[in-house]
């Protein structure tokens, strides 16, 4: 069987979550590696042979980090980026809704079909992961993918057969794992999103 781990950076420096942080590159913060060590050490066991990971560096931090403890060689996928937010980077959606209204009314509404201001459109984000995904995917044994919160929920809909809409209701912390048994292009979600290696 082949498994798919997808994997959240850990915590970053400035905190994610509080503000959208896209393509804005962040370092891990302290806690961060914690938790990159943590997921290396969960990882130990398991029969791992290729990572995947975005270029910005709270995914590429992460990475070296589980690579380097279980010698497991990295490609660094330039795709596999957090979307661009544009002209909403680095705010706090109290500060969007209040500087960009109308905007954030429409991104509310529909998601899936909005243009960040200044920013990527959601529609070409979706697109260029799943190219990624589709051109690496290919592969025998485990594979790891570390990346960003967007970026997981568009692999996870994309081969969950898990409806758009429905994607944000499945939590994503950071330094969390999620596990799908491959079946082609499908798959069976096995693990959702399991933080018990951070405790």
């Amino acid at each position: 069987m082949n498994r798919l781990f997808l994997i959240r950076h850990g915590t970053t420096e400035p905190p994610g979550g509080e503000r959208f942080y896209g393509s804005t590159d962040l370092p891990l913060s302290k806690e961060g590696r914690r938790q990159a060590e943590c997921l290396a050490a969960r990882l130990s066991s398991d029969n791992v042979n290729m990572i995947f990971t975005s270029p910005l560096e709270r995914a590429l931090a992460t990475t070296r980090i589980i690579a380097t403890k279980n010698k497991i060689s990295f490609n660094i996928i330039e795709g596999l980026s957090e979307v661009d937010f544009g002209k909403w980077e680095g705010l706090s959606f109290e500060e969007i809704q209040a500087r960009y209204p109308d905007e954030s009314e429409k991104w509310l509404n529909n998601p899936w079909i909005f243009n960040f201001p200044g920013g990527e459109s959601v529609p070409d984000f979706k697109a260029r992961v799943i190219r990624s995904l589709q051109k690496n995917i290919d592969f025998e044994g485990d594979l790891v993918i570390v990346s960003h919160g967007g970026t997981l929920r568009v692999i996870i809909s994309y081969l969950g057969g898990i409806e758009e809409y429905e994607i944000f209701r499945y939590p994503l912390d950071f330094a969390g794992i999620t596990i799908l048994e491959l079946k082609g292009m499908k798959s069976n979600i096995l693990v959702l999103n399991d933080t018990t290696h951070l405790e």
